[in-house]
């Protein structure tokens, strides 16, 4: 798995799924330099870390 980011150093690109610390870890999207969790915006100053999500597992067939 990649490793925590801290958003001082980079942030994600826009629309790129992550995992993000605010206030725990939680799932969310950055979209247009904003952290959304759930529909609802996060104040960015209060994120401290995200990282990529793993690619998908692929099917046995």
């Amino acid at each position: 798995m990649s490793e925590w980011v801290p958003v001082s150093e980079r942030l994600p690109e826009d629309e790129q799924e992550v995992l993000f610390r605010h206030c725990g870890t939680n799932l969310g999207v950055y979209v247009q330099g904003t952290f959304v969790l759930n529909e609802y915006e996060i104040d960015c100053s209060d994120v401290t870390h995200w990282q990529p999500l793993p690619a998908p597992p692929t099917e046995e067939k």
